[in-house]
């Protein structure tokens, strides 16, 4: 618990109620839930990448909605650049 989140002080051998307890029982396990997405989302590189590929879909999505001639333009770009470079590798190859 941190320094601003201290309770006051009970009289020495007054009790906690039940209820305050769950209470406290609840809101440590939210805590711990809380910090351990936060770790998973930091350290689990399969689930970045699935979420940056859900990201770059839905980009284009919205490319394809209000610009499709754009869009179409981009993929024949991309195809081309790759095509290249496959051909570019192949032919580096074959002259060996």
């Amino acid at each position: 618990m941190s320094e601003n989140e201290k309770k006051p002080s009970r009289p020495a051998g007054e009790r906690r109620s039940t209820e305050e307890l769950h209470a406290d029982i609840a809101k440590t396990r939210a805590d711990l839930t809380s910090t351990l997405n936060a770790i998973e989302d930091r350290f689990n590189v399969p689930k970045r990448m699935r979420r940056a590929s859900q990201r770059v879909a839905e980009r284009m999505r919205g490319m394809r909605d209000e610009n499709p001639a754009a869009l179409a333009a981009g993929v024949v770009a991309v195809s081309l650049a790759a095509g290249g470079l496959i051909w570019l590798g192949v032919r580096g190859l074959a002259r060996r």
